[in-house]
């Protein structure tokens, strides 16, 4: 059960190349642990010292060893953490590090202990010293883009943080930023804005609602707890209830796609597009809903220029895949943010962008759509010719800070490539359908037996049918998981997303596989137009070509589970 960094490290040091090499334990330095013979020199080792991180870990022993002694106790104190024969059986050694540190605390310093282990003498070779059991390693924490450095006095340390603020606020941002899957940047910007939106508006808000609750409810004493009743029964009916909302959802879009693989897309694309409006202001949201039957649809893609006016943006650009825009009442198009001329950046390097939102008479359709699937949608480019928007009407994903509920937790990435697996799902369960249709009455040529009494036939349908379930059963699984973490947490971690991810982009290209082998089985009835099979083989083939389930999505979510440097900003 460690984590992937750590092992990942080890392993590299194990095997890479032509396997473990030797590894030089001195350096030639002024400063360190002198090498000796006992208390004479060594010949040869004249102004050696050991590599420190050799070295130093034997402190870990020493410390409680010295700690014993000061506190007057005898040897027994200390070998009981240590010695397996003196009392250590119950301990759980776990050590916490930087990836920089694992090679020594995995390899080197184990090997060293399991060395003194196998000392003949040794109680009978039975291995007294305490092996970790956990490494919990991190990646590295930068400082303004670069490496903290005391040499160089790059970066601020503790003695400075704690004059500028209480650990409290340190210790909230550490955790909250924790490089797990990857580097993570301490800006002073990202630091400000963290305290004061996540902790004093977010955490401080709910901790004042929470407290003007109890006391309105309790007065000034919290009842004690207790064992859940009706209430607490009731209340995790409402939360599975929300639940199986969001599921059925998904299922009506799988469901739509069944009979059409082109009006799901339209339905998922409008659904996702609307969802960016809880980012938006209240009165900026409620202008735009301003009727019930209100259409939105648009891009992701910042393939359009803003340029930061009084008020707002300046908006041009074109883009592609523009799925039931026509339809729609409103237009999303993303757009990078362009100052002076030059892109705006994020901390992480990459471009800033925002999505833009227009009616749709500020929206130019251009006659591009002719495609081999999925053309009922009318996806076709449009453009946004130098239009103003104002800033309620810009959108900062992963900025703004969307509605406190469960569905607005979930990134639009992730929404993204749910709503494409989800018609996806409904093609294959289609084409299965249509197959077993027409099995019964088809006898292929040469056969004296209908295609549903051909033992190929049947195999294939039951593989078919076990690959739809599979994928469907971790589509729907990653997502159940992820809304009870938000429902719990009010938020979505990066194991969810991950999952999500790789579920939806694995369910697209299941289904497409499924469809392929249907296709296949209808042999030349197929590819008549009159055959469903033939446009639901053309639809799910187009559904796979779209970026949210592409190649890339697998190797982003294969390098989270290597426990590699990784920006999750596309999770």
């Amino acid at each position: 059960d460690w984590p992937v960094l750590s092992t990942s490290i080890a392993r590299k040091w194990l095997d890479d190349g032509d396997g473990l090499q030797d590894r030089g334990i001195t350096r030639d330095l002024d400063w360190g642990v002198p090498v000796k013979k006992g208390e004479d020199d060594w010949p040869g080792m004249e102004g050696k010292v050991f590599y420190v991180w050799f070295d130093a870990p034997i402190e870990y022993i020493a410390a409680t060893a010295e700690w014993a002694e000061a506190t007057g106790q005898g040897d027994a104190a200390w070998e009981r953490w240590w010695r397996s024969d003196r009392g250590a059986g119950d301990v759980r050694y776990v050590q916490i590090m930087g990836k920089d540190n694992v090679p020594f605390h995995t390899l080197s310093f184990p090997v060293t202990i399991m060395g003194v282990n196998s000392v003949e003498g040794t109680d009978d070779h039975t291995q007294p010293w305490k092996l970790v059991d956990h490494i919990k390693s991190f990646n590295w924490l930068t400082y303004e883009g670069g490496k903290f450095s005391t040499s160089q006095r790059r970066g601020v340390f503790m003695d400075q943080a704690l004059a500028i603020l209480p650990s409290d606020y340190w210790r909230w941002w550490l955790l909250s930023n924790a490089p797990e899957t990857s580097d993570s940047d301490f800006t002073w910007e990202s630091f400000q804005t963290g305290v004061n939106k996540d902790l004093a508006d977010v955490l401080g808000n709910f901790v004042s609602r929470v407290t003007k609750f109890c006391r309105s409810k309790f007065g000034e004493e919290a009842p004690a707890g207790g064992e859940a009743g009706a209430l607490e029964a009731e209340l995790t009916a409402e939360l599975d209830k929300r639940l199986a909302v969001y599921v059925a959802a998904m299922e009506a879009i799988e469901i739509l796609a069944r009979a059409d693989g082109a009006c799901g897309w339209c339905v998922f694309i409008g659904a996702t597009s609307g969802s960016v409006l809880a980012q938006l202001p209240e009165a900026a949201a409620r202008e735009v809903f301003a009727r019930p039957d209100t259409l939105l649809s648009g891009v992701f893609a910042p393939r359009g220029k803003a340029v930061p006016v009084d008020g707002g943006f300046r908006v041009d650009g074109q883009w592609q895949w523009g799925s039931g825009t026509q339809n729609a009442d409103w237009i999303l198009g993303g757009c990078q943010v362009v100052r002076d001329g030059k892109p705006e950046m994020t901390r992480n390097g990459t471009p800033r962008s925002r999505m833009m939102l227009v009616p749709a008479e500020d929206v130019e359709f251009l006659d591009t759509w002719y495609v081999s699937g999925l053309a009922g949608t009318g996806s076709t480019d449009f453009a946004i010719r130098d239009a103003f928007v104002p800033e309620s009407r810009a959108v900062g994903l992963g900025v703004d800070g969307p509605l406190p509920r469960p569905l607005y937790a979930f990134p639009q990435f992730g929404l993204l490539g749910m709503g494409i697996a989800a018609v996806a799902l409904g093609l294959a369960r289609a084409s299965i359908r249509e197959l077993v249709d027409i099995a019964g009455g088809k006898t292929p040529s040469g056969s004296a037996r209908p295609l549903a009494a051909r033992p190929a036939a049947q195999s294939e349908v039951s593989r078919a049918e076990a690959e739809l379930r599979s994928a469907r059963a971790f589509y729907y699984e990653s997502i159940g998981r992820a809304w009870e973490a938000a429902e719990r947490d009010g938020r979505i971690d990066v194991d969810h997303r991950r999952d999500i991810r790789l579920a939806t982009t694995h369910a697209t290209h299941a289904c497409a596989k499924v469809v392929d082998r249907m296709y296949d089985l209808g042999g030349g009835t197929s590819v008549y137009r009159r055959s469903p099979l033939q446009r639901i083989f053309r639809d799910v083939h187009v559904a796979t070509q779209h970026m949210m389930v592409g190649p890339s999505t697998l190797e982003l979510t294969g390098r989270l589970f290597l426990g590699l440097e990784t920006d999750v900003a596309m999770l």
